[in-house]
């Protein structure tokens, strides 16, 4: 499992769903992916058509959600558009200096690690 482990449900969770349903695929939202990166982390997801205006990207205790709303009027009718993907960040992950920005329809949110989290390997003597 990545050092970013998505709040809601694993794979493994799905896989079981799926397999109880079929070959059905029950996949919510836009398609997402997590990029380790020396730094820290990288996270892609794929917003088309969503202005970066809608998306919002908070953190709180430790959890970066990412959501949107959209609300359009066509032809005296209301369409709504949302979604929430919330992921756990890791303990070095420095939350004071998330970065985020859209390009093409993609939304690229950058989680550098703190600077003092780089770990130090050392053997312990048993005793």
């Amino acid at each position: 499992m990545s050092f970013l482990t998505t709040y809601y449900g694993t794979r493994r969770g799905m896989d079981l769903i799926d397999s109880f349903f079929g070959e059905q695929t029950f996949e919510s939202g836009p398609k997402s992916k997590v990029r380790k990166k020396d730094s820290g982390h990288e996270v892609l997801m794929v917003v088309p058509g969503v202005s970066k205006d809608d998306v919002s990207v908070d953190v709180e205790n430790n959890l970066m959600t990412v959501s949107y709303d959209q609300k359009k009027e066509q032809d005296n009718a209301f369409a709504v558009k949302s979604f929430s993907r919330s992921w756990k960040l890791p303990r070095a992950a420095d939350i004071d200096n998330i970065t985020a920005s859209s390009e093409n329809g993609i939304l690229i949110i950058n989680v550098p690690n703190r600077e003092d989290s780089k770990s130090e390997k050392r053997k312990i003597n048993i005793t």
